[in-house]
């Protein structure tokens, strides 16, 4: 369960970036308290049992009547006084993680000369998993702020606005309650988990030590020119170098080492077959569960990706699109860039929309004039959506290297590899998921022939299997 909200000791609540100098107070409203009804119903009720026995008492009705009336509208008019004069305060951006409990919280700061007593509760969407939970908290005078924090388990990645703080106060005879909301202006971010991902990729490919990390065998001898050097038995003609010999008077050999700056782009499909579930339900904070979707797993395998480039010295790019392209990251590396893909990625979601895959392989040979790997990261198990895909990527599939991978289906599956099926339901059922799976392999064939590789991937290992298939032609220095 998601632990309720708590607040911390005034002294370390430490100031946090303030949203707003004043907070104008809005939506003012008085409801009224248990101990006005009880109020009303001894001061009402007897009153009216006794004029039922003598109508003379009638009197003492009105009296009562008046009296608690006078009472209470002097009573709300001093309350609506004690409306705002409290400052709320939050960071600029809130950070947590898809499907991690975290925390976000918030400093309440009375500006007045007097300490005061407020109940505080958020406006928050349900993705965030916050527990509604209403902390009673007491401000003090001295301007000293109380840190208010709830704990949250997100359940959908993008940007949420602190939007609403509700606050509310007793007035001073406890007959009402008076509330009112202040706006705020910061914001939470959720993005993307790998943790997933990080139990299947190699520690080579993350952000840690080099310790234990081995050197990579490449095939052939690199494509880079590094320097020239005398030559040795064995050194073929083609190495040498003829106008340093013809100057120097004897051979000189030319010496090539394997490029460690190419780049390497992951292109993200955000259209409509991406909203589709992809695995089982991850549970979070507790009872809540969260159901990862196709568009997860591939915005988690871009991101590593990303890491693995790094890693290897290359240099990361990042297209997404959806009808058209969305957004677009020039290749490069360091830990800011990374940032910079992890932000871009944050709001993506899916789209009820087909994509105009012809727009967005003409988009790349556009904008992508040096030769780089792209890493389409696609679900092509639509026909219709496969033969726009084979038409529409010979616009690259010349000047770049183009890599396709697709998440297998889970009915997709060759009809004799796994265990009998129980019935004829069952078998229908693995004829048709043969097909599918057949399909996917033509799909294959007629991709390679142009020069595409494809590769069909469990849903759960998408991000291991695309780095498998980036470090393979690396290692051929087929980039």
């Amino acid at each position: 369960m998601v632990a309720p909200a708590k607040h911390d000791d005034p002294a370390r609540a430490a100031p946090t970036v303030e949203t707003g100098a004043r907070q104008r107070v809005a939506r003012l409203r008085l409801a009224p308290t248990r101990t006005f009804i009880v109020l009303a119903a001894v001061l009402l009720v007897v009153p009216a049992l006794a004029e039922l026995v003598d109508g003379r008492a009638v009197w003492l009705l009105v009296a009562a009547a008046g009296a608690l009336s006078v009472v209470a509208a002097v009573d709300a008019l001093l309350g609506t006084g004690r409306a705002g004069g409290v400052e709320a305060m939050t960071e600029r951006v809130t950070r947590l993680n898809l499907a991690r409990a975290g925390s976000v919280s918030l400093v309440l700061r009375a500006t007045g000369a007097s300490s005061r007593c407020v109940r505080a509760g958020l406006d928050m969407p349900a993705d965030l998993g916050i527990e509604p939970d209403e902390p009673l908290v007491d401000l003090p005078a001295d301007g000293g702020g109380t840190r208010l924090t709830w704990q949250a388990a997100p359940r959908r990645r993008g940007r949420f606005l602190w939007e609403t703080l509700h606050l509310e106060a007793r007035s001073p005879l406890d007959l009402w309650t008076v509330r009112w909301s202040v706006a705020l202006l910061g914001e939470i971010r959720v993005y993307p988990d790998l943790r997933s991902e990080g139990r299947q990729v190699s520690a080579l490919f993350m952000r840690r030590s080099s310790v234990g990390a081995r050197l990579q065998r490449m095939v052939g001898r690199g494509r880079e020119f590094e320097k020239l050097r005398e030559y040795l038995p064995g050194d073929g003609y083609d190495e040498i170098h003829w106008k340093a010999t013809a100057k120097r008077g004897h051979p000189v050999t030319k010496v090539f080492q394997v490029e460690r700056t190419q780049e390497v782009y992951a292109v993200v499909d955000a259209s409509r077959l991406s909203g589709r579930e992809a695995g089982a339900p991850v549970v979070v904070g507790g009872s809540q569960t969260f159901v990862p979707s196709l568009l997860e797993r591939q915005i988690n395998a871009a991101l590593a990706l990303a890491l693995a480039a790094e890693r290897q010295q290359d240099h990361f790019g990042l297209v997404t699109y959806a009808d058209t392209p969305r957004t677009f990251v020039r290749a490069r590396s360091g830990a800011a860039h990374f940032q910079a893909c992890r932000e871009a990625m944050v709001a993506l979601q899916s789209e009820p929309a087909s994509p105009d895959l012809r727009e967005v392989c003409t988009f790349l040979r556009a904008r992508l004039t040096k030769r780089a790997l792209l890493m389409f990261l696609v679900s092509l198990d639509d026909p219709a959506l496969a033969e726009a895909f084979v038409d529409a990527v010979q616009v690259i599939a010349r000047h770049h290297v183009v890599v396709v991978a697709t998440p297998r289906p889970p009915d997709a599956a060759s009809l004799f590899g796994g265990p009998a099926p129980a019935d004829l339901d069952g078998a229908y059922a693995r004829l048709g998921g043969h097909l599918r799976w057949q399909g996917l392999q033509d799909l294959g064939a007629r991709l390679h022939r142009l020069g595409v590789h494809h590769a069909l991937l469990e849903r759960d290992a998408l991000a291991a299997g695309a780095i498998s298939h980036y470090m393979a032609l690396k290692q051929r220095q087929l980039i």
